[in-house]
């Protein structure tokens, strides 16, 4: 499968994710989500690999800033709990492959 239709579909998912977190009327989730989606249309974009690579660990870091947000929440985001998991292992296997052209710098993951 081709790489950017991975990430296509990435993006999709991601704002699926960000459709419910607007339901959830918080407005820190909403930011913060919203910036995910951002810097994940930044790597879409991305001319060099290097930008690539930052722009998805960027993304990365603030969907799992939005994890943190929603747990706050309690019951209330239980819809968009499946729907991060997903953005979030999509995440990071694209984060994985864009390091591997960055000879294999996985530090970033944590």
């Amino acid at each position: 499968m081709n790489m950017r239709f991975k990430r296509f579909l990435t993006l999709q998912f991601a704002l699926a994710f960000d459709r419910a977190c607007s339901t959830l009327e918080n407005d820190e989730l909403v930011r913060v989500s919203r910036l995910m989606l951002h810097h994940l249309t930044v790597s879409h974009h991305a001319q060099k690999r290097e930008d690539e690579a930052k722009a998805l660990f960027v993304s990365l870091t603030y969907l799992r800033d939005c994890k943190d947000l929603m747990e706050g929440l309690g019951s209330a985001a239980a819809a968009a709990r499946p729907l991060w998991s997903r953005v979030h292992d999509r995440l990071e296997k694209d984060c994985l492959d864009a390091a591997a052209g960055e000879d294999g710098q996985t530090r970033m993951l944590g």
